[in-house]
């Protein structure tokens, strides 16, 4: 057992389409999305934390190969873009299996890992031969914001040398016609709009290839409601990703209801139904657990 507490059985918070996603992987439908129990990082703003951290208010269904392919041939059916694995590293192993076996089968969905950038290389390597589409976050460079945001000042410097061994060995970049590439978040933090700006000018040198999605939705989970970020640093962040030529791909809208952005993995939807619909059959999963 790890950091992430979790061992090699697998654990499943929730499963079903989502819409919420980069357009590329979203499509019409959305992206049907495996949100996993456990994560490798500590992030205080982790909006997931309630199945990331802190997993004693609701009980998660255990799922093996068999239990996860039927959950994707679902999604497929009812329409979804893709198929979406979320701060799954932990259970990279798995992920790999489950694809392949699909793949054997005849699926044709492309696959998405969003990973949280703190990942290594073997993971990189063990999952390059099945992941179509990475959805890569930056979350910080230097090591004072990683030691205050992420729970580890290794993280900006870890996070670099995977994401050079991933571009490195990358061999098609073309996520318009083929739904292969890279897509690479970075959040904004507050009072780390200099440290936002470096990540944009470190990303410059992959402009031509990788897409990048500025994501603005920060919300404070540890309790401690802080400084916030004003529009006018937002402003300043645009302007230089315009300035650097920056223009394949996506700036979040801002939203005045924070509340909307934190997911509720006690319910059957954790999103708003706008944005979401539970799998069929994950909850039905998640009720036989509850009887049990």
């Amino acid at each position: 057992m790890g950091f992430c507490r979790e061992t090699s059985n697998v654990y499943l918070a929730w499963s079903g389409l989502h819409k919420g996603e980069e357009p590329f992987i979203s499509g019409e439908n959305g992206s049907g999305m495996f949100f996993f129990r456990g994560c490798s990082l500590s992030c205080r703003y982790c909006q997931n934390y309630q199945i990331s951290t802190d997993k004693t208010k609701f009980k998660c269904p255990q799922i093996d190969l068999e239990t996860a392919k039927k959950l994707c041939l679902e999604m497929q059916n009812d329409g979804a873009n893709t198929i979406s694995f979320v701060t799954a590293e932990h259970y990279a192993p798995f992920v790999a299996e489950l694809i392949k076996s699909l793949k054997a089968d005849g699926f044709s969905l492309p696959f998405v890992f969003n990973t949280s950038g703190w990942i290594s290389v073997s993971c990189i390597d063990l999952l390059l031969p099945y992941i179509d589409i990475w959805l890569w976050d930056t979350k910080a460079n230097n090591k004072n914001t990683s030691s205050l945001f992420c729970g580890d000042s290794r993280y900006g410097e870890e996070e670099k040398k995977s994401f050079i061994h991933l571009y490195n060995n990358i061999k098609e970049f073309d996520l318009q016609n083929t739904n292969k590439g890279i897509i690479v978040r970075h959040l904004v933090l507050p009072g780390c709009i200099d440290d936002a700006k470096d990540v944009i000018r470190g990303f410059s040198k992959y402009k031509d290839k990788c897409y990048f999605s500025l994501m603005k939705q920060f919300v404070y989970t540890d309790g401690n409601a802080h400084e916030k970020i004003d529009m006018s640093s937002y402003d300043e962040l645009d302007k230089l990703l315009f300035s650097l030529d920056i223009e394949n791909g996506f700036i979040q809208e801002t939203s005045a209801k924070e509340e909307e952005w934190l997911p509720d993995f006690t319910k059957d939807n954790p999103f708003p139904a706008e944005y979401a619909t539970a799998s069929s059959y994950f909850l039905k999963l998640k009720s036989e657990i509850m009887k049990s």
